[in-house]
């Protein structure tokens, strides 16, 4: 499909160098009220088995754009199926809301100084479509160290009833991560920060 070359022409990934204590971050895809969406929990899955494989520490904004109480409910279910695959509670960090891309590495930037512990990378746990402008938005925000983009394989942030309604088509998501990549280079991240990705219908 046409969709999917393009989406190979556009993703970009990083290999893993050697690190000894990475921040490892699970993108948010946003989820509905009982349950993870299929590319939130793919995202967090990948970072837990990076965990067990590097050290370091999970990290994870939690999406307050979807419904009202949608921070504290996606928490909740993010933070048990780390627990459920071993990762140690105390590695964990969690606590910022966030509205949008831009918005989330700014909370998980937050979340890593309020630690107070050096880092020497941060490896971000994306999809394919998304991978391009979060190497852009994650590599401002964490200029000192070396930022890792590492891509879920297909497309598991697309859902048919996804309550954000562009993740319900790859046309759509791929057009609004155009989008914000062309604002973010032409106006800067200050004004793309203003717009939030769009909310649940």
């Amino acid at each position: 499909m046409l969709i999917e070359l393009l989406t190979r022409w556009w993703m970009t990934e990083d290999t893993i160098p050697p690190v000894k204590n990475p921040l490892i971050v699970a993108i948010t895809y946003g989820s509905p009220r009982d349950k993870l969406s299929i590319g939130t929990q793919r995202a967090v899955e990948e970072a837990a088995w990076l965990w067990h494989t590097y050290g370091g520490c999970v990290a994870y904004a939690m999406p307050a754009n979807s419904y009202h109480g949608s921070a504290a409910d996606e928490h909740r279910m993010k933070f048990a199926l780390l627990k459920s695959l071993s990762v140690r509670q105390e590695r964990i960090l969690w606590g910022q809301e966030s509205m949008n891309s831009i918005s989330e590495a700014e909370a998980v930037k937050h979340l890593a100084e309020q630690r107070g512990e050096k880092f020497d990378a941060v490896i971000v746990v994306c999809t394919a479509i998304h991978s391009r402008g979060i190497r852009l938005i994650w590599r401002h925000y964490f200029p000192t160290v070396k930022v890792v983009v590492v891509c879920l394989p297909d497309f598991p942030e697309i859902e048919p009833g996804h309550q954000i309604v562009i993740q319900r088509s790859r046309w759509a998501w791929f057009a609004a991560n155009l989008v914000r990549h062309a604002a973010i280079l032409l106006l800067g991240l200050e004004f793309a920060k203003k717009f939030s990705e769009p909310a649940a219908d």
